[in-house]
């Protein structure tokens, strides 16, 4: 920032540009944004995403600029209004700038709105203090809309999940901050069954919120509160009393686990010191090389990561092999594969193939969904039933019981970490993100699937692309004007490739529109 001015409650995010200009009160610019010499921003303008904003530019109050914008010219008349507030998962944004305690009240009305009267759901937080207060906003306004709510104490987003399905309510919504940014709020809108709601619903939501349609009810229909305390307890209860915990008490394993969250150590810590696990748990630490050294130095079996939230899960071998992401999702494919030959397991468009040859192993089938956690979970669902399912549900969403599960596996079947990873073939996959306008999306899909019609192609979600030595996905960004290219390969550099090449090819169709 060079000799510029900002007034009250100004939020500028990452990579901005400010030289010469004027921000009015309460203006948000997004990420790597440039406003240049003796432009002035009026109070309350948003300016979205890479947007510039030339000299001696003049923006009334309450404009919003579309991402990757070019403003050449003063923008007085008009206003534009988002129609849409889900993403790709959920709701999020800047805590008091994107989600203020009044807005959330609304959108917590108009979540009580869809629903009949008298129904129940749940609303839960992180023990952070902003969720609490956005928690109590929201509670406001379901009850108004003549809903009963249940109040529950901080919990993490699986055990939130988990309430929703034991106490059988119509739905419910879990706060949360993001893990990377504290000053970025995330609220989770979840169905009768714990999963996230479906676009229908996320549709009706939205024009009872802008169209402040709401379902008022009498004083006499509004419910009492009830506060539940200590459910993540009764959560640890039951998922104890699930588990084989003779089996874990034999083999004693000697584990390290690893929270940036104080909350989920004080969760995960005491769970399996009781189950028989020899316990270790690090709040503080830093990269993967420092969690491998502590793994040696206290003579641990492996080391376990997980998120502030619950969600997700990482391993760590003593050998230095990190367990997440694609390779994850391969290990418990095959714990699955092993524990239920011929079972189903369910996987978005974007997974490694590896999966499928894990699968022909033990004559089981895998199914591709679209790259949404929501997809995923529905089709597991759908399922339940299925012993299986509901171990991959538990594997893929709660950190925590999926843990849990995996040390009782190995623990009955008397086989490592180690020994598990040495079965799973080499995944060599590479992510791009290239820049693309919204309204330029459609063409960018019509040209690659013209240019591509010798090859056999997919259109579950996106392009996908099979390739003779492995495939490459290009499919639109929910949330950004961006594509997101994902490939794989024979090998590292195959897969590098095939990334690169699409990547190039998407930027040089945006540049000749």
């Amino acid at each position: 920032m060079v000799r510029s001015i900002l007034w009250d409650n100004c939020y500028v995010e990452n990579g901005s540009e400010l030289r010469g200009a004027i921000l009015c009160n309460h203006v948000n610019l997004k990420n790597y944004v440039s406003v240049f010499e003796n432009s002035v921003i009026g109070a309350g303008c948003k300016i979205n995403e890479r947007s510039i904003i030339k000299p001696n530019i003049r923006l009334w109050p309450e404009k919003v600029v579309e991402p990757l914008a070019i403003v050449d010219r003063n923008l007085i008349w008009g206003s534009k209004r988002n129609s849409k507030i889900f993403g790709e998962n959920g709701i999020s944004g800047i805590i008091n700038v994107d989600i203020s305690p009044e807005y959330a009240t609304r959108l917590g009305a108009a979540y009580g709105s869809h629903l009949k009267t008298g129904s129940k759901v749940v609303v839960s937080s992180t023990n952070s203090n902003s969720a609490r207060m956005f928690k109590h906003a929201f509670i406001s306004g379901i009850l108004s809309v003549g809903i009963e709510v249940f109040n529950m104490s901080s919990l993490l987003t699986p055990i939130s999940r988990y309430a929703i399905s034991y106490l059988k309510t119509e739905g419910g919504i879990h706060i949360k901050t993001d893990m990377d940014n504290p000053n970025l709020i995330r609220v989770d809108f979840m169905d009768s069954r714990g999963t996230s709601i479906g676009k229908f619903s996320e549709r009706k939501i939205e024009n009872s919120f802008f169209r402040e349609d709401f379902k008022r009810c009498s004083s006499q229909q509004i419910s009492r509160l009830n506060n539940i305390t200590d459910f993540s307890s009764f959560y640890v209860k039951n998922l104890t009393e699930s588990t084989n915990i003779h089996a874990i008490k034999q083999h004693s394993l000697r584990i390290c686990i690893f929270s940036k969250s104080e909350f989920v150590l004080s969760i995960v810590g005491p769970m399996l010191t009781n189950m028989g696990c020899q316990t270790i748990c690090y709040e503080n630490y830093s990269d993967i090389s420092s969690v491998t050294s502590v793994l040696v130095e206290t003579n641990c079996e492996f080391g376990a990561i997980i998120d502030s939230n619950g969600e997700n899960l990482s391993l760590i071998s003593r050998e230095g092999i990190v367990v997440k992401d694609d390779l994850f999702e391969a290990f418990i494919s095959l714990i699955i594969f092993k524990r239920s030959p011929g079972t189903t397991f369910y996987v978005p468009i974007t997974s490694s193939n590896v999966i499928e040859r894990l699968a022909s192993r033990y004559r089981c089938v895998v199914k591709r969904t679209k790259n949404s956690l929501q997809a995923v979970m529905n089709e597991i669902l759908s399922e339940r039933s299925n012993s299986a399912g509901s171990d991959q549900l538990i594997l893929n969403f709660d950190a925590i019981a999926g843990l849990v599960k995996i040390i009782e596996y190995m623990c009955v079947s008397g086989i490592t970490l180690n020994q598990l990873l040495l079965e799973i073939p080499k995944i060599y996959i590479d992510r791009k993100s290239v820049y693309c306008p919204w309204e330029l999306k459609g063409t960018v899909m019509r040209r690659i699937i013209n240019d591509n019609k010798d090859k056999k192609a997919e259109l579950l979600d996106g392009i996908k692309i099979y390739l003779e030595d492995g495939w490459v996905l290009i499919i639109p960004d929910a949330d950004t004007p961006a594509f997101k290219i994902i490939s794989e390969g024979s090998s590292a550099i195959t897969a590098k490739e095939h990334c690169v090449r699409f990547h190039n090819i998407v930027e040089r169709i945006i540049t000749n529109c």
